[in-house]
């Protein structure tokens, strides 16, 4: 493993998403974030879904430049 944990809290997600915290919930609210998991009132990310979903998002915005 690379010593990172498999869940993300919401911040952290966000962080990586580039987005605010008021943003990232508002996303997380609309269904936007994939892989949320709830934790009682808290909001993680599933990490490796999330990293999924940037590298298939940031591949189709190159190739709609090109």
């Amino acid at each position: 493993m690379d010593g990172e944990p498999e869940l993300l809290p919401i911040l952290q997600a966000a962080k990586r998403l580039g987005l605010t915290k008021r943003q990232a919930y508002d996303w997380a609210t609309r269904g936007i974030i994939p892989g949320l998991v709830r934790v009682g009132r808290r909001l993680f990310v599933r990490k490796r879904v999330l990293e999924f979903w940037l590298s298939g998002k940031s591949e189709s915005e190159a190739e709609s430049r090109t």
